[in-house]
């Protein structure tokens, strides 16, 4: 039997009733435990139980969303999170601007190429969301709300913006790290 084995206490198929009598979603199931290692989980949860726009069917189609989602895990993801360890857990006392400098140099041009491809969009399949754009989507929260010398890239706002228009995108990555701040 196919199982997610990772996902969740709580979180089963992505139509079921919550105890409020909402619905989740996949995005609402994978975005509640993206920083505990949900790769997996996201595929999972998504060849399970979601449709063709969200999960193509098509190898042809999905399998360059694949990369997409891996290169946002891995390298956009990454490179973003070097910003945050410099402007939320660090100390301000021991924070030495070159460590900014060195990470925005690494940032910088892994922004311009989510934003050439989401230029093709609104999202990364072009007309429909899919699981790419929960790996990719769910760290702009902190490109943006992270104090840094954040280039002008137009593409990538409106695909933020865009993400916020998601009810859980708002409910689940776009929650606070203030709780974080100074915890190095």
């Amino acid at each position: 039997m196919h199982r997610c084995a990772s996902v969740p206490p709580g979180h089963g198929p992505p139509a079921a009733p919550r105890p409020d009598g909402s619905r989740s979603s996949i995005a609402a199931a994978v975005l509640a435990g993206l920083d505990r290692g949900t790769a997996a989980r996201l595929r999972c949860l998504a060849a399970r139980y979601g449709a063709d726009d969200f999960w193509p069917a098509d190898p042809a189609r999905r399998g360059p969303l694949g990369t997409w989602a891996e290169w946002a895990k891995n390298t956009f993801a990454e490179a973003v999170l070097e910003v945050f360890v410099y402007d939320v857990r660090m100390d301000p006392a021991t924070r030495d601007p070159a460590i900014l400098q060195a990470a925005t140099d690494r940032l910088i041009p892994l922004a311009g190429m989510l934003e050439a491809r989401i230029g093709q969009g609104p999202w990364l399949d072009g007309e429909s969301f899919t699981f790419a754009d929960i790996a990719a989507g769910h760290i702009l929260h902190r490109v943006y709300t992270l104090d840094w010398p954040r280039p002008r890239l137009p593409n990538l706002a409106g695909y933020y913006a865009r993400l916020q228009e998601r009810p859980a995108y708002r409910d689940n990555a776009m929650v606070s790290y203030g709780a974080l701040r100074g915890s190095y």
